[in-house]
């Protein structure tokens, strides 16, 4: 990497179904969040230059009955939304990534916190998943639950605090988010939070998967459980062909692209459909 050049978190090999869905969810999110930030944009717009009789003609126009415009309250409003919206998508990740690793864990005690538990549980460290990633999407799940749960109380000092730190490793690493204004202490959250927190979270779920993923073994019970596939593969009379499918079929639902065929390979030479 050359001097100055932003540091890109890669891809993991392993990409399970939680993965695909959480990027397949802050895709339509990021794409429709971002036409509604024009949207909010365009009548603040409208609201400085041509004053509230416009706007109110603009609601009038499209039929909605509207109270006076606070354009305060707007903003902060919609910006919470927005960080509200991304927070529910991690918690969504992480319930099924826990899920798809079938190990046993111990249950989450009453106050801890998704991340801190899923970290905990498979024994990942920070640093492998991504210190200032899981600081991020740390500092913005506590966001979101002051904002919920009690957004008229002033901003918590140790969030502010932790903002203004997060804000300093930003500023002095090689990394993307350094064109964004973020993060700011929950009364003064912006679209930038919003962009942050939904490309850390991302970050975030390659950094897990790349830190947490099926054994072998493991990967070989699921294909073992799955039926339909096994009979498949025995129907097959050539077995390049067996490895093929199989091969096709860890890349799709489990990734490992670089070893999906030597994986096929290694099951089936070892007996895989001898099994009953």
């Amino acid at each position: 990497m050359s001097e100055g050049e932003d540091h890109q978190v890669p891809l993991p090999e392993y990409r399970p179904a939680s993965f695909h869905a959480l990027w397949k969810l802050l895709g339509e999110s990021d794409s429709s969040l971002e036409w509604l930030e024009v949207a909010v944009r365009e009548l603040l717009r409208q609201h400085r230059d041509d004053g509230t009789p416009a706007a109110t003609a603009l609601a009038q126009r499209h039929a909605v009955k509207v109270n006076d415009l606070n354009v305060d309250a707007l903003k902060s409003h919609w910006a919470r939304l927005q960080i509200t919206t991304v927070a529910q998508y991690l918690e969504l990740f992480l319930d099924n990534y826990r899920v798809e690793i079938p190990r046993q864990v111990r249950s989450r005690s009453n106050k801890e916190d998704l991340v801190t538990y899923t970290l905990d549980v498979f024994k990942a460290k920070k640093a492998s998943v991504g210190e200032l990633q899981c600081g991020l999407v740390d500092y913005y799940r506590k966001v979101r639950n002051h904002l919920v749960h009690d957004p008229a109380a002033e901003d918590p000092k140790m969030l502010t605090r932790q903002a203004e730190e997060l804000r300093k490793v930003i500023e002095t690493t090689s990394t993307p988010y350094r064109s964004l204004v973020a993060p700011n202490p929950p009364a003064a959250v912006s679209f930038d939070d919003f962009v942050l927190f939904s490309r850390a979270l991302k970050d975030f779920s390659k950094g897990l998967c790349s830190s947490v993923f099926l054994t072998d073994e493991e990967l070989r019970a699921k294909i073992l459980a799955n039926r339909s596939l096994l009979s498949s593969l025995r129907k097959q009379n050539a077995s390049e062909r067996q490895r093929k499918i199989l091969a096709n079929y860890v890349r799709q639902h489990f990734g490992f692209y670089l070893r999906a065929e030597s994986l096929a390979e290694g099951f089936l030479h070892e007996g895989l459909l001898a099994q009953r």
